[in-house]
């Protein structure tokens, strides 16, 4: 849809129609996640990674989230992309990657001062030695 030489032969306005729709689908997609699952864009998720029963699939949603983000828009956000899209669309990719990075690395604080990843490695080698 995107990558394709198909796709790479469309104008600049059929290619960024179709970057709209892919970011439409996304948003989409995240604003149908269950009601506690849509706060993994906030700034602060303590709430959120306090609770063990939602965790990890709120990590796994923040994660798929982000790296579609990367996927879709990184190839637009270079020099590479010249003449492919539009200045505007350019600065619009780079912008969605720099504000996708800056929530990665708040989140990534917020999870090491919070000490999960050592209770996470804790609870994972008590499960791995109960089950040898």
């Amino acid at each position: 849809m995107l990558y394709n030489q198909q796709a790479l032969r469309q104008s600049l306005m059929e290619r960024e129609q179709k970057l709209d729709v892919v970011y439409k689908l996304l948003e989409n997609w995240k604003s149908r996640l269950p009601h506690p699952l849509q706060d993994i864009h906030k700034l602060d998720m303590r709430r959120t990674l306090d609770d063990l029963q939602i965790r990890e699939m709120a990590l796994t949603m923040f994660r798929q989230y982000h790296e579609a983000i990367f996927m879709i828009y990184f190839p637009w956000a270079g020099s590479q992309s010249a003449g492919r899209i539009s200045e505007d669309y350019r600065r619009r990719s780079r912008e969605l990657c720099v504000n996708s990075a800056q929530d990665v690395l708040a989140i990534a604080y917020q999870i090491s001062s919070l000490d999960i990843l050592d209770k996470y490695v804790h609870a994972l080698s008590t499960y791995v030695m109960a089950s040898n």
